[in-house]
């Protein structure tokens, strides 16, 4: 971000920037990184992959530019299906000002969801247990599940989601730090949820049973 600022602010040549994000999408495309981009204040873009935008193409109007105006910090989107790769991805938006406050340029970087899988797969005790990735609004994202990922809201009671761990789902969305226990399937569990910076929520699903052993 800081050498992206630097660029911006010495004059912002178009190509010496689209250089500097190719070779850094070059350096971080094995973290998932489908692409990395500008948005202008006057709607154009450069990107690092070298996509030219039809004439008609206006940053402004997209939802990534959209959030970080919102936002004016790190923040990252809902996930969506990349319509050119057909990959499910996030994007995480970062806006870059002037030392007037003023916007320059919005950085937006595309990343796999098989990236945020990845830190969930990690996430057990003693090889016991699941993490789970809540977006914002409670989407549970990353999930063991693919009839859950992307498909339940924490927050709604559905088959899955009953009122209990609904309940817990409200706690998580309003900020909190902590621990809810619930039923599935027959077993009762435990989960340990915390916030993030980016507005996103990491939670811990444990065996109450375990906890016990432990």
């Amino acid at each position: 971000v800081f050498s992206v600022r630097d660029l911006l602010l010495n004059g912002g040549d178009r190509e010496r920037l689209k250089g500097f994000l190719s070779g850094l999408l070059k350096e971080i495309s094995t973290e998932g990184f489908l692409d990395i981009y500008l948005g202008f204040p006057d709607g154009t873009g450069v990107f690092g992959t070298g996509y030219i935008p039809e004439s008609d193409y206006d940053v402004r109007e997209r939802p990534w530019y959209k959030l970080a105006m919102e936002t004016g910090k790190l923040s990252f989107t809902e996930p969506y299906l990349d319509v050119d790769t057909g990959e499910l991805v996030i994007s995480v938006v970062m806006p870059i000002y002037d030392q007037a406050k003023q916007p320059l340029a919005v950085l937006t970087g595309d990343i796999k969801m098989a990236a945020f899988t990845k830190i969930a797969e990690n996430m057990s005790v003693f090889g016991k247990g699941f993490g789970i990735i809540l977006s914002p609004t409670g989407m549970i994202v990353v999930h063991p599940n693919k009839e859950v990922a992307l498909k339940e809201n924490l927050t709604k009671t559905s088959n899955y989601v009953q009122p209990a761990l609904a309940a817990i789902g409200e706690k998580i969305l309003h900020g909190e730090a902590g621990f809810g226990d619930y039923q599935a399937g027959g077993e009762a569990r435990r989960l340990y949820f915390s916030p993030t910076e980016s507005g996103f929520f990491v939670g811990l699903v444990f065996p109450r049973a375990e906890i016990s052993k432990l």
